[in-house]
């Protein structure tokens, strides 16, 4: 595991910070680097791939740390590519260099996927920073002593002296809506920097936050020919940065478009494919497009016993964000350490250019099946939000005594000038529906997927891009819709790669978007009518994990252990027993099983929490 932890001010007693940090680095290819003066002390654990010393002394008394890398940064008129900067492997200098350019202000004009701290040593304050997103969220509890921050929440509760307790409130958002949004978490002493952000702490004043970006939506009027150029052009860039910067690249490949993209991008990439039944479909188109590449596919078979383990292991890694099963791929990180330098993923484009950011419009159909309809029209009102989030609810309202309506709505505000969701602002209502999905990126409901990547595998998306997302900002909702600029641009770098056909669609990525949809809709219809039971997952990476919450002894034992379920105080013990014995009974009540048994696999001692006794103990 890598990440941050530190604390900077006074504190009472002793704290086991040593031991923590130490205890982050539990992969053991983690290279861990600290510092410690009278008033600060921090540690930074990375991947080997990634390290380089820190801090960076950006002046005598001025210290900067950086958790992530960067892709470059903004000039008044330029762009500046990472590459461009003479033997700058890390990334570091691009911070260097913006701050010698613009001074405090450096940290909005670097390009990058990172999180950070500047200690200012003869002002006696610190600053916490986040990029435009927070994709690596910075949490922090401070007091009138100190202030504790970590890139994880886990740690963070062991390293204060204060009491810190659980909320109910957003224990129950978080069980209901699989995340817990913008800056709030379940601790109530616990926060999130807010993305785009400063977080400023000195001991006279305490926590200052100023924002430096938000997205604001500004639809282009340019073809999607010249919009598609740019996304292409861009992408290019970056991955070429990437090539240049490390000797092997892996790609994380699907059937789809998104993956064979990035792999296209890149000369003789490594290639692996993620599946429990190699007859699928998508297995079966993975394997085409590494034959057109010319590159060997590497088959990542999972299994009833790779999700036990999963839910051993990616718990430890979670801040109360997603789904043990969303580290999809994170338990094959010694298969990736021992291949290549750096593992990527095409995660996050369907979010910015598949129109995955607006809300989805549905027909109510015969059979259970709602046909998706590919037109955008935005809600207005504060109650159509609050129904957009519950729509992707886990069904954990039927064991908690608490609704998730009146959370929500007691925090979205919608005012003359801005609005806010969860403490995280936006410049008006609007822009809060179409970005509240990726601003900050733990909103989104699979953020895990990424952030299990992040912390098991030396990793980077190339996605998490300022000029991407400012790209992003501009395309009209039709064109995501209805004219799906990743299949364009596969098609305008090999013809013959987008005429592999899609395996949602069984038709190629040239095809029209009419004929596209039609394959859509055939291919459920194929999946739901003519599929064995044996094989209706045709998607081939994914197992039906509703059979492994009915059979798994662990599971059974989380939720008989009446003593961690009592500390929750929100979940009744009786509903929760009903719902498991009516899954285990036939019953599809699996999104409801599977958020309960990843909160109860946390490392976190709840009953410790409720009492103020803050000690974080090993779950068994």
């Amino acid at each position: 595991m890598v990440g941050m932890l530190g604390f900077f001010g006074k504190k009472n007693g002793e704290i086991s910070f040593d031991q923590v940090l130490k205890d982050l680095c539990y992969t053991g290819d983690e290279v861990l680097d600290t510092y410690h003066d009278e008033q600060l002390k921090i540690g930074l654990a990375q991947h080997p791939t990634f390290f380089e010393e820190q801090p960076v002394d950006l002046e005598d008394d001025l210290k900067l740390w950086v958790w992530g890398t960067s892709f470059g940064y903004f000039q008044s008129d330029s762009y500046v590519n990472r590459a461009q900067i003479s033997g700058d492997s890390s990334g570091l200098d691009c911070f260097k260099q913006a701050y010698d350019r613009y001074g405090s202000d450096f940290i909005q004009h670097v390009n990058g996927d990172y999180c950070g701290v500047l200690y200012d040593n003869s002002q006696n304050k610190i600053q916490l920073f986040t990029n435009r997103l927070a994709s690596r969220p910075i949490f922090y509890l401070s007091t009138d002593r100190a202030i504790y921050f970590s890139s994880s929440i886990q740690p963070l509760i062991s390293i204060n002296d204060e009491e810190v307790t659980l909320s109910d409130d957003f224990l129950a958002e978080y069980l209901i809506l699989r995340r817990v949004l913008g800056e709030k978490t379940p601790i109530d002493e616990i926060s999130k920097v807010p993305p785009a952000s400063s977080l400023t702490y000195d001991p006279t004043s305490g926590v200052n936050i100023s924002n430096y970006w938000m997205p604001k939506y500004a639809y282009s009027e340019q073809s999607k020919d010249e919009l598609c150029e740019r996304f292409l052009d861009i992408l290019t860039d970056n991955m070429n940065t990437l090539v240049g910067s490390y000797d092997k690249l892996g790609v994380l490949l699907s059937g789809g478009s998104d993956s064979r993209l990035i792999a296209s991008l890149i000369d003789e990439p490594e290639l692996y494919h993620m599946t429990y039944w190699k007859e699928s479909t998508e297995t079966q188109t993975a394997k085409k497009i590494a034959r057109h590449l010319d590159t060997e596919l590497t088959i990542l078979e999972t299994d009833e016993g790779y999700y036990e383990r999963a839910l051993e292991e990616n718990p430890k890694m979670m801040d109360f964000m997603g789904l043990f099963t969303q580290g999809h791929a994170s338990l094959f990180d010694q298969v990736y350490k021992d291949d290549v330098d750096v593992m990527i993923t095409a995660q996050f484009m369907d979010t910015f250019f598949k129109g995955y950011v607006y809300p989805e419009k549905k027909i109510k159909m015969p059979h259970y099946y709602d046909l998706p309809i590919p037109y955008y029209k935005g809600p207005t009102e504060i109650d159509e939000v609050v129904d957009i989030l519950k729509s992707k609810s886990s069904g954990a309202e039927q064991y908690i005594d608490k609704t998730i309506d009146q959370i929500l709505k007691t925090n979205i505000h919608n005012y003359k000038e801005t609005t806010m969701l969860h403490g995280v602002e936006y410049s008006n209502f609007e822009n809060m529906v179409k970005a509240m999905n990726y601003y900050p990126l733990t909103n989104q409901i699979d953020h895990f997927a990424y952030y299990s990547m992040v912390q098991r595998t030396p990793y980077i998306n190339p996605l998490i891009d300022y000029r991407l997302i400012n790209l992003h900002l501009c395309i009209p909702p039709e064109y995501s819709l209805r004219n799906n600029i990743v299949h364009q641009a596969v098609s305008q770098v090999d013809q013959e790669l987008a005429s592999i056909p899609h395996p949602a669609t069984n038709v190629s990525l040239t095809a029209s978007w009419l004929t596209q949809y039609i394959g859509y809709l055939s291919s459920w219809a194929y999946r739901e009518y003519i599929l064995t039971n044996g094989s209706k997952n045709d998607a081939g990476w994914t197992y039906d994990i509703g059979d492994l919450l009915r059979n798994s002894e662990t599971v059974n034992q989380l939720l008989t252990n009446t003593a961690d379920i009592q500390q929750l105080g929100i979940v009744d013990e009786d509903e929760l027993i009903e719902c498991y014995n009516n899954h285990r009974s036939g019953e599809d009540h699996a999104k409801a099983i599977e958020i309960i048994v990843t909160l109860l696999s946390m490392n976190v001692d709840f009953a410790a929490l409720s009492t103020g006794d803050n000690e974080i103990t090993q779950n068994t």
